[in-house]
């Protein structure tokens, strides 16, 4: 399931150590998954989390823990050749599934609100052995994103 994945998210901060953020993560380009049936994937995660900045949240460089819950949808489609340069893919049918996602990564703000935040996510997804052969899929990613009420 490995790839470049792009990260979209909001944190909205109760106080300045504590509040809750959306994130959605998907894969850029589909992946093989069955190359001799032309099968590709493209997977993709979402999760509401409690979000804990154990700085204060005026500073610059803040690291965040994350923890919460959130699904997993995998999108399949097949490949075919269309001439000889040319190949199409079409949607085949995909799989949703429940995980928990926990995250350690650093807020580094460009701007006010604005943050770009390197981090490391591990998602925990019950049945993605049918898919993958196992249920837990580590992540790295480097996300876009922006602090609602930061103080």
């Amino acid at each position: 399931m490995g790839g470049v994945f792009g990260v979209f998210g909001a944190d909205f901060m109760i106080n300045p150590h504590l509040g809750v953020n959306g994130e959605y993560s998907f894969r850029f380009a589909q992946a093989d998954y069955l190359p001799a049936a032309s099968l590709k994937v493209r997977p993709g995660f979402y999760d509401f989390n409690a979000v804990y900045q154990p700085t204060a949240s005026d500073k610059r460089v803040v690291p965040v823990l994350e923890g919460g819950i959130g699904g997993a949808k995998l999108s399949f489609y097949v490949s075919q050749q269309a001439g000889s340069i040319f190949t199409q893919s079409q949607f085949f049918t995909s799989s949703n599934h429940f995980q928990v996602h926990g995250g350690v990564g650093v807020k580094l703000y460009v701007k006010s609100d604005i943050f770009i935040k390197p981090q490391f996510d591990i998602h925990y997804v019950p049945n993605l052995t049918d898919q993958y052969g196992r249920n837990t899929v580590p992540e790295f990613t480097i996300s876009i994103g922006y602090t609602f009420g930061r103080q």
